[in-house]
């Protein structure tokens, strides 16, 4: 493959929130272009950090939330898009909070610690009416993120089968060990069966003692409150019951999954919660920071499940969902096919004969020619999605796409 000549050479972004994301994507790469004779820049004015480089067979840039929160992400991918404004799919890759059970084809799926959600679509439910009892989410088409484009929706038919699993299936195990196989990620692995422990949703994760905590002693349900110290430790620092636990087989091989996600600027924290607005939507993970992407290029979203939705989140337990989020992701690259336009590909073979002609690299996307971009003019949608927690307290899924608005 010929490295681009210039920026509109690229079509796939990754974009990343953690660094425990990033890193593993990194390790991905087969060739960076960083720091070499030919220099690719950026826009002026855009504040994003760019990695650009090459997976496989695709020239590749990746770029960085710099915080957290559907703002940080919608502002990141505007400004992507200005400064590469051919890139036509886009991964959000990362980890996320997962509803523990989904419905498909009215059969009841588990979804277990490390297991990858593409996402098929995103839900934005913390927009609505706040009342006493409850929030009412605005649901008309003018509130609602549009559907994935038809490029998109194609593609995940086509991946969503049997077929598609299984090839899905095969490529991310093998990017697994090659990623933990490298000497800086020899402790990475996919989660372990023991480490995913779902409790029973009306479980409260509290101070069982009454003599330790008083006020954790007067939480009877669901509508009481427990002290703020409970917050940050572990079920096993609070010794919770383990005959709560809710008893999963799960396989040793993380499953993949398609779905809805849900996008919010809030974890969820809440079992009871969680289950409420998931069955209400149908989704596949919680929070997300993924809706104003959604609103900016077309995108997709690539998660693991890093927890369930109201599960602790130790500091140690991000990598491994990571890793199989990552794999699924680049597995997800090799199955693009760059678009055949008939014509050469002068954005992507170097030519030394003429300066260069910013105005004719275009000719290997849908457009004729490049409009000026600006923050306002483009719009990311998000159309797919993964498991995984997607910043600090927030998450993401799946493939993404752009178009020019």
């Amino acid at each position: 493959m010929m490295r681009p000549t210039d920026r509109n050479g690229f079509e796939i972004a990754i974009i990343c929130a953690l660094i425990t994301e990033s890193d593993a994507f990194e390790a991905l790469f087969d060739e960076f272009w960083e720091e070499d004779e030919l220099e690719y820049g950026k826009a002026p004015g855009d504040p994003n950090a760019y990695t650009l480089g090459r997976i496989g067979r695709h020239p590749i840039v990746m770029t960085y939330l710099p915080g957290m929160g559907k703002g940080s992400a919608a502002a990141v991918s505007a400004s992507l898009r200005i400064s590469f404004p051919n890139v036509k799919l886009g991964l959000i890759v990362g980890i996320c909070g997962g509803v523990p059970e989904s419905i498909f084809d009215n059969e009841k799926i588990s979804i277990f610690l490390g297991d990858v959600i593409i996402s098929t679509g995103v839900i934005q439910f913390d927009l609505g009416r706040q009342y006493d009892d409850r929030v009412i989410r605005k649901d008309t088409l003018k509130d609602n993120l549009r559907r994935p484009n038809p490029e998109i929706r194609s593609f995940l038919h086509k991946n969503e089968g049997w077929r598609g699993r299984r090839r899905l299936r095969s490529k991310m195990e093998g990017y697994i060990a090659e990623i933990c196989g490298k000497e800086e990620f020899s402790s990475w692995n996919c989660p372990q069966p023991g480490t995913d422990k779902l409790y029973i949703p009306e479980y409260r994760h509290k101070h069982h003692d009454p003599e330790v905590c008083e006020i954790c002693a007067k939480c009877v349900d669901a509508g009481t409150r427990v002290c703020d110290a409970v917050l940050n430790l572990s079920c096993d620092q609070l010794g919770c019951d383990q005959n709560k636990l809710v008893i999963r087989e799960r396989k040793s091989i993380p499953n993949i999954h398609f779905g809805l996600i849900g996008s919010c600027d809030q974890v969820m924290k809440s079992a009871i919660r969680r289950d409420r607005i998931a069955h209400q939507a149908k989704l596949e993970t919680g929070p997300s920071s993924a809706a104003n992407i959604s609103s900016t290029p077309d995108t997709g979203n690539e998660d693991d499940a890093s927890r369930a939705e109201d599960a602790d989140k130790g500091p140690d337990e991000a990598s491994a969902p990571d890793t199989t989020t990552t794999a699924e992701a680049r597995a997800t690259t090799d199955l693009c096919k760059a678009e055949d336009t008939g014509m050469p590909e002068r954005s992507r073979t170097p030519d030394t004969s003429k300066a260069e002609d910013t105005s004719s690299t275009t000719e290997t996307i849908k457009h004729e020619k490049t409009p000026e971009h600006n923050p306002t003019s483009s719009a990311i949608f998000n159309n797919s999605a993964k498991v995984g927690n997607q910043a600090v307290n927030q998450h993401f899924a799946g493939p993404v796409t752009f178009t020019q608005s």
